[in-house]
């Protein structure tokens, strides 16, 4: 209160603050994942594509980015599943590229909890470095835009071809963390089989990963032996089964012996199955994946990767919408023409992204073996896909001769598809010929989409309206039914497949071998879980090693003393790398704790980095109130008492060295201490803190001596 401005007799009341504000600690264990994923979508469909998202659980990561990649078997480089003469399997090695969702799966089995995740693409892209828009450098501009985050996670740069763009990517990971000062970065080796290998990894990554930054990051080899079952079907093997030693491919049927007639032909028809419906099953997500890549079906301006069919509509509808408001608001004649046109012209797209569910649905019911070779697929009803046969009832009126021509057409379908005994066509329809099962079948008439274009340009702006309004119910009809066709196609294709893993044990053995067989993953994924984990547990102050790695039943590579020495200590130019280790008895452990920056002795450890950059960004954030206070006595007194008691509670709880808070800490300010007077003047407040920070014991020498007999 100041008490100049009273001016009314009376009694005043003036609550008085002398208790200074408290830090707030930020949280130290919050992660940001970059890579590839199978989907990226909001819950309404929105794309989450070059966008972060914060999440708890690997049921959040699976409900906004999907599952891990199809497992890969390529015969022809050695990653395949072998068989010996008796029909056991020898090796199952599948050829995995995207390592994210694996990573993910250890990070919360390792104890992680609140995370970051940004996906740059889906499975069906190249893994690449990009630029500051697109791939795992686009990624990490992203990040940029994130104040939480403490921990910077790739373990799909891994992948990138050439190796230089991996050291690219990481060199960029350790200059963000150095600018924002509030985060660190957990770097992979590239993958070694063996010791002479992982040597010249090592010295690779040494080599190229230059020397500026290197106190904010920390890298681990070597990878993981990891028990994680694996989700593997029918159609990841098919073709991909071998006689052991050799590339030569083994035809499943082949080996069915021992049964009856009738079982021998059951067998080998679920094979014949499942080669065809898979095939199908896969035609027709190809062509809806190259549908979405296609610039015809675009909305105006999007550059992006459409996701999705129901996305895209999305896209172009939010486009029409904002190209008409543009006409309707424009007062000029000819630019209101022009813009008129435009959005004519966008409202094209949505009429070719009908036709494009039309005539998928219509070349799905033509029984044709180059593309459609099962029965099942083209035979079932309505009822089996579980939709409503019939359309939305109110169809549009007629806004122009072109939009009713295209309406008829939608008409001409839906009379045919209820025909026949409620089969999804008449018979006629499956027995005629079609085109080529795609997309983008019909040409657009001369004229369509201009919805009326004789008219005034205010009618035609209304009919596109009108007719915008009623696409979208009829989208959602048609794409209902594209859905439930490709729900059908997997359903069918887990039943045979269920049916074959019953009837022949050689293909259940085949099956759980895979399975059981370990997975072979980068640690950064499990080493995020492990600092997040003693953070929660004891703190970040604790160096995050001897611990062991859940889920880890061993290493690539059997890390030796002798081959941690060259790891630990880099005589040349004092580059760290943390080992794994396997050890009897206790399991696979961290075995290391030290930064990059492993000849200096202020920021040789990760517990120390991590614990600075905590303090730091504590600090920083709950003294923002000072800014424009008086520059005087007051304002210092409350800043240093409140960073005086947080360090307090620090050095209580065991994260500062000291038999006293006053051999812990100190914590200045003042003129003439930290400050002259034309500091002050140029209003510049210097607070100096000094920390002596707990460092790990990593060395324990226990010295024995013989004792003299004295009795």
């Amino acid at each position: 209160m100041v008490y100049t401005s009273i001016k009314t007799p009376g009694v005043y009341v003036n609550e008085v603050s002398i208790f200074p504000p408290s830090v707030a600690q930020v949280p130290t264990a919050i992660p940001a994942f970059v890579g590839y994923t199978e989907k990226a979508e909001e819950t309404n469909g929105e794309s989450l594509t070059m966008k972060y998202k914060k999440i708890s659980s690997m049921v959040e990561f699976e409900l906004y980015f999907g599952k891990g990649p199809q497992l890969i078997f390529d015969v022809a480089t050695g990653f395949g599943v072998e068989l010996d003469a008796n029909g056991q399997v020898v090796k199952a090695e599948n050829k995995l590229l995207y390592y994210l969702y694996s990573s993910m799966q250890l990070f919360y089995a390792n104890g992680g909890g609140d995370c970051y995740i940004i996906s740059v693409g889906n499975y069906s892209e190249a893994i690449s470095y990009g630029t500051n828009t697109t791939g795992l450098r686009g990624g990490l501009e992203v990040l940029n835009e994130i104040d939480e985050p403490t921990m910077i996670v790739f373990p799909d740069a891994v992948s990138l071809s050439p190796a230089a763009d991996l050291y690219k990517l990481q060199s960029d990971a350790l200059t963000q963390s150095a600018a924002l000062m509030d985060r660190v970065a957990i770097l992979d080796i590239v993958k070694a089989s063996d010791k002479t290998e992982l040597t010249a990894k090592v010295q690779e990554f040494r080599d190229n990963i230059g020397m500026n930054n290197l106190k904010y990051g920390a890298a681990y080899t070597p990878w993981l032996k990891v028990n994680m079952k694996k989700d593997v079907h029918y159609r990841d093997i098919k073709n991909k089964i071998v006689k052991a030693g050799s590339n030569v491919v083994i035809d499943l049927k082949s080996l069915v012996s021992g049964f009856s007639v009738a079982d021998t032909a059951a067998i080998k028809g679920l094979i014949d199955d499942l080669n065809n419906i898979s095939a199908d099953n896969d035609k027709m997500q190809s062509i809806i994946t190259t549908a979405l890549s296609s610039a015809a079906i675009k909305a105006d301006g999007y550059t992006g990767t459409l996701t999705s069919l129901e996305g895209a509509f999305d896209l172009a509808v939010q486009s029409t919408n904002t190209k008409v408001a543009a006409a309707e608001a424009e007062s000029n004649a000819g630019a209101k023409t022009t813009k008129t046109n435009q959005a004519a012209a966008e409202m094209k797209k949505l009429l070719i992204q009908l036709y494009n569910l039309i005539v998928f649905i219509d070349d799905f019911g033509y029984k044709d073996a180059a593309y459609m070779q099962s029965d099942e697929l083209v035979t079932f009803t309505h009822n089996a896909l579980g939709f409503n046969p019939m359309p939305p009832a109110a169809l549009p009126a007629a806004a122009s001769t072109e939009i009713t021509a295209q309406f008829k057409k939608v008409a001409d379908w839906n009379a045919d598809m209820i025909a026949g005994a409620n089969k999804v066509f008449s018979d006629a329809v499956l027995t005629t010929a079609a085109p080529a099962m795609t997309f983008e079948t019909y040409t657009m008439p001369a004229g369509a989409a201009s919805m009326g274009a004789a008219a005034n340009d205010a009618a035609r702006l209304n009919n596109i309206k009108t007719a915008v309004a009623s696409f979208k119910d009829l989208f959602s009809f048609l794409n209902n039914i594209v859905r439930s066709i490709q729900a059908y196609g997997k359903a069918l294709e887990k039943t045979k497949e269920e049916s074959l893993l019953k009837m022949w044990p050689v293909y259940k053995n085949i099956v759980d071998s895979i399975n059981n067989n370990l997975t072979i993953l980068p640690p950064s994924g499990a080493v995020a879980g492990v600092y997040a984990r003693v953070d929660n547990e004891r703190g970040v102050w604790k160096a995050p090693a001897n611990v062991s790695i859940n889920y880890a039943t061993g290493t690539l590579v059997n890390i030796t003393d002798n081959i941690q020495d060259g790891l630990n200590v880099d005589v040349n130019a004092g580059k760290s790398i943390n080992a794994i280790r396997v050890f009897s008895g206790k399991g696979t452990m961290v075995w290391g704790a030290r930064t990059l920056a492993g000849n200096d002795n202020e920021w040789r450890y990760v517990s120390v980095r991590r614990f600075f950059n905590m303090v730091e960004e504590s600090v920083k954030k709950s003294t923002s109130w000072a800014v424009f206070e008086p520059n005087d006595a007051n304002t210092w007194v409350k800043v240093k008492s409140m960073v005086e008691n947080y360090l307090t509670l620090l050095w209580r709880q065991g994260a500062l060295a000291g038999a006293k808070p006053e051999e812990a800490f100190f914590v200045e300010v003042g003129l003439n201490k930290t400050m002259t007077f034309v500091d002050i003047l140029e209003g510049r407040m210097i607070v100096k803190i000094g920390m002596a920070v707990v460092r790990p014991a990593e060395f324990i020498i226990l010295e024995f001596s013989h004792k003299v007999q004295t009795s």
